[in-house]
């Protein structure tokens, strides 16, 4: 929550009254697919992720009319050195969850951020499986937790 919730807010607070001033900017969250559904082996990461969605939706709403546009990014595995360390602690079951998506390249992320910038989407996710998730999570989510289950009880 220190780095990922409180670091995003801080870094809000300190560009927003410029933002209002100009009546102008862009607001972007970096969220993640663990922000979407919780996935095993994520719970200190999850919630911080799912929190940035709640700050975003508030803030969405109330700078509309500033016209500062808020979005949210829920990126998929993404090829950075973090990723590569936390794959070195990862637990077996949550590599065979997270195995089975594509990792992408950082500059593709990075450019299909710009993308949804540039079009002042309100969510920005990456590829098809991000998408998905983000538009039916409700639906998809007993499905995803069986099969997340069937993994976990695999391994148990």
């Amino acid at each position: 929550m220190a780095v990922n919730y409180f670091g995003s807010l801080y870094c809000i607070r300190a560009v927003l009254p410029a933002m209002e001033q100009q009546r102008q900017g862009d607001i972007v969250l970096i969220s993640s697919g663990a922000g979407l559904i919780g996935i095993y082996g994520y719970t200190p990461y999850s919630p911080s992720k799912f929190a940035l969605r709640g700050l975003a939706e508030s803030l969405r709403g109330e700078l509309k009319l500033m016209k500062i546009n808020v979005s949210i990014v829920y990126p998929p595995d993404t090829d950075t050195p973090q990723l590569e360390e936390e794959n070195k602690t990862k637990p077996v079951e949550t590599k065979m969850i997270t195995g089975t998506a594509k990792t992408w390249r950082a500059e593709k992320v990075a450019f299909e951020i710009v993308q949804g910038i540039n079009k002042k989407s309100f969510t920005i996710t990456p590829g098809i499986e991000m998408t998905l998730l983000s538009r039916f999570h409700s639906l998809l989510a007993p499905g995803i937790n069986w099969y997340m289950d069937r993994i976990v009880a695999k391994n148990s």
